[in-house]
């Protein structure tokens, strides 16, 4: 019999929707081409300094090399653990089951361009417990997405007037009472800018619409202005209508866009 071999990545999740979630992300994303659940396990384990003791369920993704590294990544954005298991090696299979798996699977995203990030989102805090959503494709690529709930009912531990203070800190900001604002570039920088509008509800920030270009590493000071201390940040993309959690949506931000004119007018 014909061999090739294959990538097998197994994880455990802490519950059977949150494994079985993520399955269907990946399959459907297309960084997988089969992924299996199996539990309850019973995991004994160190943390902390403890002896402790779980139920889990195992996921075990099969995945051609080239998805490898864009699959790992998926797991690690879809975790809910702070210190997820990892594993992965190659096997040994039938040259007819690889070249199904190759054929089940997408093209992972481009390596991303470090120089700028483009995006038209809007912000909100992220909840703990937010559920893996389906796989999203677009001319950036195919991104694992999440659930949430309720976003309108949230506010960043922030307040409204220090979150504005924050943006005006930034340096080269213009920020208005009302919560809009605009932030440019340097004089010499490539030429970027980075405006939008922070919501605000009994002195909270509820929601911040944001538009434009910048270097990642500004938009990454840019996202901290909203968070409190070990917040994290849910991303919605505005015209799909999708939600990212943070380290998606600065991979997303970055990658480069392959979508035709044609698909932006769909």
């Amino acid at each position: 019999m014909d061999e090739a071999t294959i990538v097998v990545i197994t994880t455990t999740f802490p519950d059977a929707a949150a494994a079985r979630g993520c399955a269907e992300t990946l399959v459907g994303a297309g960084l997988a081409a089969c992924v299996q659940v199996d539990g309850p396990l019973t995991a004994v384990y160190r943390w902390a300094g403890a002896v402790e003791r779980a139920e889990e369920w195992r996921v075990t993704c099969k995945v051609p090399a080239r998805c490898r590294e864009a699959c790992l990544a998926a797991l690690v954005d879809l975790h809910p653990y702070e210190v997820p298991q990892l594993l992965w090696h190659e096997s040994r299979a039938s040259a007819a089951y690889v070249a199904w798996a190759e054929g089940a699977t997408g093209t992972p995203p481009q390596a991303p361009d470090a120089s700028g990030a483009v995006f038209d989102v809007a912000l909100h805090p992220l909840p703990d417990g937010a559920a893996a959503g389906a796989g999203f494709r677009d001319g950036r690529g195919t991104w694992p997405t999440i659930v949430l709930a309720g976003t309108g009912e949230r506010t960043f531990a922030v307040g409204f007037d220090e979150a504005l203070a924050r943006v005006d800190a930034l340096g080269r900001a213009f920020v208005e009472p009302d919560g809009s604002f605009v932030w440019v570039g340097a004089e010499g920088d490539a030429r970027w800018q980075v405006d939008g509008n922070a919501w605000e509800r009994d002195g909270a920030v509820v929601r911040v619409d944001v538009r434009g270009r910048c270097p990642v590493a500004d938009l990454r000071r840019f996202l901290d202005v909203w968070r409190g201390p070990g917040e994290r940040v849910a991303v919605e993309l505005v015209r799909a209508g999708v939600w990212l959690d943070e380290p998606t949506f600065l991979r997303h931000a970055v990658a480069p866009d392959g979508a035709t004119a044609a698909d932006r007018r769909r």
